[in-house]
């Protein structure tokens, strides 16, 4: 829904763009007997440019809002579920009572491992909460490419007792996932500036 878009044209036609034909599902349901078959997407975009700017920026924040409300109650509801099932359900089980502290090396070097793998495979997310904030501040948005990133690799580094909290991984995300709403709609960069803050918040 969030990669590289192609915004189409009345005819059915698009602009170049790496991801044309997604974006042309997107917007167009080729399932119908139409010539030009409009979908859902396509409708809610048009009602969206027909609003006056004040009216378009509101409705996506608040659209946006709940989405990335929602995705922090998911985020949250994972990361301390797998917070608890690791270390306070999983290492009793595994550990005899008197070499429970061995469990620490263990869960840091697993999970350390596996962030640097997921960092090696899927490429490095924003840094932190200052980065992040800086990078809005100076480009206006936020990348929403690596959320994904984002999100794996928080988790598993908080797992393993790294030096992050969930607030960096979901402003990002949050701001990102905005942003890549702005874009899907042709949203203006003020316009953009006000749904990635609502997405950041």
């Amino acid at each position: 829904l969030l990669g590289k878009h192609t915004i189409l044209s009345d005819d059915c036609s698009g602009s170049e763009s790496t991801n044309e034909s997604f974006s042309k599902k997107l917007m167009y349901d080729h399932s119908s007997t139409d010539s030009c078959p409009k979908s859902f997407l396509f409708h809610v975009r048009e009602a969206l440019l027909s609003m006056t700017p004040y009216a378009r920026a509101l409705t996506v924040a608040v659209g946006v809002g709940l989405f990335c409300g929602i995705f922090a109650i998911m985020y949250e509801f994972v990361l301390f579920g797998s917070l608890q099932f690791v270390w306070r359900d999983l290492g009793p089980r595994l550990m005899p009572a008197d070499y429970e502290w061995a469990w620490i090396p263990i869960v840091c070097i697993f999970f350390g491992g596996i962030t640097g793998v997921l960092l090696s495979v899927m490429g490095e997310p924003l840094e932190n909460l200052v980065g992040t904030v800086l990078e809005f501040h100076r480009d206006g948005r936020l990348p929403y490419d690596d959320s994904h990133t984002m999100a794996a690799t928080s988790i598993t580094s908080i797992i393993a007792a790294g030096s992050l909290g969930p607030e960096a991984p979901l402003v990002a995300i949050g701001g990102g996932v905005a942003s890549g709403f702005a874009d899907l709609f042709s949203l203006s960069a003020d316009e953009t500036h006000i749904i990635t803050i609502a997405g950041m918040s």
